[in-house]
């Protein structure tokens, strides 16, 4: 029976470099009338990255699909992406760019659905309408079409589809070029038809050029987010730094690009800013792990502390205060610490701008800083990294690139440069809203009693964790390891950390590892994982092997949504054990470890089999902490990923050797 097609996805040849670059498409309800959609539709720029086109629903028994262009040869491997139900369809609209408050788009939403149309019908068109803009086909089955932004269709009884003179409204633009980037809507706006953002003349916006990025300099994309969006920074090629814009009053927070295999805390940056008296900026940098200080330079200003006694400090009010609780309730969504249950302090960040801003108008509140600690754990709904935030103000500034002395706003010096809009009378002056001043400003973190002399001679050295304590200390108190996760290396290890002076003298506690079968899952850390309610399609949920656990897999297990495996999991060598099925596996680093069977003893009476459940249409993982710092998206929809051991040794077979003589 003819079905509801959507989206087309193709990929080149697979041993080849040849694939088609454009192509055009024909369907028919009975296999012998044939009808052609009127777009040409993009194909692929080489052979194995997948490109999907999604298209206004309709309805087809068949479906063909024309090259136009190609490279090479025409080599293509495609995919036809069907909307689910059979009903007919009513009304829908196209490719709204973001359909709710965490900027979801029409293919987010539906991935994240794996393609239950019915919940995703209840679920999110039908409470996220309002703000989505988005129509339902029916009530029983439910479509995002993402092909173009600008039609809505009425699809007839026959199976064609006509056009609505008027459009809905569509949903706000925050990432797509052409949109409001990361900055607020309510002031800021895009021009038709050139992809530029304007904002009103009240706007206080500049630019700052990052000049060195630390470990991350000459690395792409840097990102800039604010609590409206993000957009990339502009990296100039030629003189090798990145620009982006500021706004008055905004916290803009710097996202280098980590991955699994470059995941760096940035170090340091030298940076320029233009300002105008009175402006006031915020810079957010996250950390991973807790540095022992910050120092922040400015023309004439020189802040150097340990993070305990930074300029700005959030005191246990911050923390639990009915204001702070306030402000975070107006930006909660679906990935806010509220919504999943976890602690307010994940959500933190998104207003640790604000003390720093009340301390703007102070007469030395230039390069103010504070710094909100990373929760350093193993545990991923617990850990949640650390925020360096940092105001840019001109107040306490003695000298700039562009004047001479203390600067008042006012243009004074002849040797000034020229503001670009005097509109003053007076000779050499220029009013305060248009006199500039060009300053340069940089920060840096350190660890280390030597990077702290380096920096200040002010700060004692004791005040250090490392000066007082051993590594094992600093480890176990300040990196959140588990002593006891140390005897999974081995016994000698084991020994070594109880043998140690910190465990004599009581500074740290050893504990045990506990060992135990996932069949006799103890109750005090939880019990057996039971499954979810079959609608949410994640089997057993989400689990986790601490760092000091060691778990016997001795019986099937199917299926496991997320497994974060930060100690140890192994497969029980017996007959006709084991299934494990999983959707995203991690094993993390240090002591992570994924084992059936070891080099001195072989996996041999069992059968470790190991699948990873998932296709295309999976939701692709938005982030893995605190294994993958940021978007986890790369990982795509289904993976195994490995920082710490992955031992699969098997029985070992015999080789077998013969001679093939030669004809006659």
């Amino acid at each position: 029976a003819p079905q509801f097609v959507q989206g087309v996805q193709t990929k080149g040849r697979a041993n080849y470099d040849r694939w088609v670059r454009t192509y055009r498409i024909s369907y028919s309800l009975d296999g012998e009338t044939w009808m052609q959609l009127p777009e040409e539709y993009e194909g692929n720029r080489d052979r194995s990255t997948v490109h999907e086109n999604r298209l206004m629903p309709f309805k087809a028994k068949a479906v063909r699909l024309h090259p136009v262009t190609w490279h090479r040869h025409i080599c293509m491997r495609a995919e036809l992406l069907g909307c689910g139900g059979t009903s007919n369809l009513t009304y829908t609209c196209s490719n709204l760019a973001y359909l709710n408050e965490e900027n979801e788009n029409c293919m987010d939403v539906e991935r994240r659905y794996d393609g239950d149309f019915a919940r995703m019908s209840s679920d999110f068109c039908q409470r996220h309408g309002a703000v989505a803009k988005f129509t339902a086909l029916s009530a029983k089955a439910a479509c995002c079409v993402c092909g173009g932004g600008e039609r809505s269709w009425v699809h007839l009884a026959g199976g064609g589809s006509s056009p609505i003179k008027q459009p809905p409204p569509q949903a706000p633009k925050k990432f797509l070029p052409g949109g409001t980037a990361y900055l607020p809507p309510t002031s800021c706006h895009m021009v038709d038809g050139t992809g530029g953002i304007v904002c009103s003349r009240s706007v206080r916006l500049q630019t700052v050029t990052i000049k060195n990025a630390g470990v991350w300099h000459m690395q792409r994309p840097i990102r800039v987010q604010s609590d409206f969006g993000f957009a990339t920074t502009i990296y100039s090629v030629c003189y090798r730094q990145y620009e982006f814009s500021v706004f008055q009053d905004m916290r803009h927070m710097l996202v280098p690009p980590m991955t699994a295999s470059s995941l760096a805390d940035w170090d340091s940056m030298r940076a320029e800013v233009t300002m105008r008296q009175g402006d006031r900026y915020v810079i957010q940098i996250e950390t991973i792990q807790n540095p022992d200080g910050w120092t922040v330079k400015m023309p004439g200003v020189e802040k150097s502390y340990t993070c305990d006694e930074s300029p700005v400090r959030y005191g246990p009010d911050f923390y639990s205060s009915a204001t702070s609780r306030e402000a975070l309730a107006q930006g909660l969504s679906n990935h806010s610490g509220a919504t999943l249950n976890i602690s307010m302090e994940y959500d933190l960040y998104k207003i640790a701008h604000l003390p720093l801003l009340e301390t703007a108008g102070e007469s030395d509140s230039a390069g103010n800083w504070g710094y909100l600690a990373a929760n350093a754990s193993y545990v991923v709904s617990k850990w949640h990294p650390g925020v360096f935030s940092l105001l840019l103000t001109d107040k306490g500034l003695i000298t700039g690139a562009n004047h001479y002395g203390p600067w008042n706003g006012l243009r004074r010096d002849p040797r000034e440069k020229m503001v670009t809009r005097p509109v003053s009378s007076g000779r050499d002056a220029a009013t305060m809203d248009f006199s500039h001043i060009h300053t340069t400003f940089a920060w840096s973190r350190w660890s280390t009693s030597e990077d702290m002399e380096e920096q200040s001679e002010d700060v004692e050295e004791q005040t250090l964790p490392l000066a007082a304590s051993s590594r094992l200390e600093y480890l176990v108190s300040h990196c959140g390891f588990s002593a006891a996760a140390f005897g999974l290396l081995s016994p000698e290890v084991a020994a070594a950390v109880e043998a140690h002076e910190a465990v004599g003298k009581g500074s740290i506690q050893t504990g045990s590892v506990r060992r135990f079968k996932w069949s006799e899952w103890p109750r005090d850390l939880g019990g057996k994982p039971s499954l979810l309610p079959a609608h949410l399609g994640q089997g057993l949920g989400n689990v986790t092997i601490e760092a000091d656990w060691e778990v016997t897999i001795d019986e099937d297990v199917d299926f496991v949504n997320t497994l974060n495996i930060s100690g140890v999991l192994k497969f029980e060598d017996k007959p006709g054990c084991c299934k494990l099925v999983a959707r995203y596996i991690m094993v993390g680093p240090f002591f992570g470890r994924l084992e059936a069977g070891t080099a001195d003893s072989p996996f041999i009476h069992g059968r470790a089999h190991i699948i990873l459940k998932g296709h295309p249409m999976t939701p692709e993982l938005q982030h893995f902490r605190p294994h993958i710092v940021g978007s986890a998206k790369w990982m795509k929809s289904k993976f195994i990923a490995v920082q710490g051991t992955l031992s699969l040794h098997g029985e070992e077979r015999s080789k077998i050797w013969s001679r093939i003589p030669p004809p006659g």
